[in-house]
């Protein structure tokens, strides 16, 4: 069986997984719905909710869920946070079913952007996956914070 006939096969509001989008910039929403759209034939988006920070995306696929996460992860930088939580049980096979949550918030800044952080004016280096490197614009200094401690 296809994937396309499979998922003709299921529910039109059936999702595996919730995809949050936090404050995204126009660039993210376009790569992502450009995103969704290559992938139609693999998942379906079966509601989007807008949010006070941003966007929420029901999604039919676990495992499309997580690629995206990572791919927009890869090319905005930013935090990603995958969490999971129990559905259901299988009747037949007794298995756990779980929905997953994969959390994505671009960062607010990008390398050579000049922040404040840490009580020092510093110009963004390099962007890790908790922490970002700063180099002190006065004293010439290197200082790792967190992407949230950026004003």
């Amino acid at each position: 069986m296809d994937k396309k006939h499979s998922l003709e096969q299921k529910h039109p509001l059936y999702f595996e997984g919730t995809f949050q989008l936090r404050e995204p910039t126009q660039e993210v929403v376009d790569y992502l719905e450009d995103l969704l759209l290559s992938k139609k034939d693999v998942v379906r988006v079966s509601r989007t909710e807008e949010v006070t920070n941003g966007f929420d995306f029901y999604l039919s696929s676990k495992t499309v869920l997580m690629q995206i996460g990572k791919i927009l992860y890869r090319r905005f930088g930013g935090e990603l946070k995958v969490s999971n939580r129990l559905f259901s049980r299988d009747r037949m096979t007794s298995k756990e079913i779980y929905r997953i949550t994969v959390m994505y918030r671009p960062a607010r800044f990008k390398i050579g952007s000049i922040v404040n952080a840490k009580g020092h004016e510093l110009r963004v280096e390099m962007i890790k996956k908790n922490q970002v490197l700063g180099k002190d614009t006065k004293t010439g200094e290197k200082i790792w914070f967190r992407h949230e401690d950026a004003k």
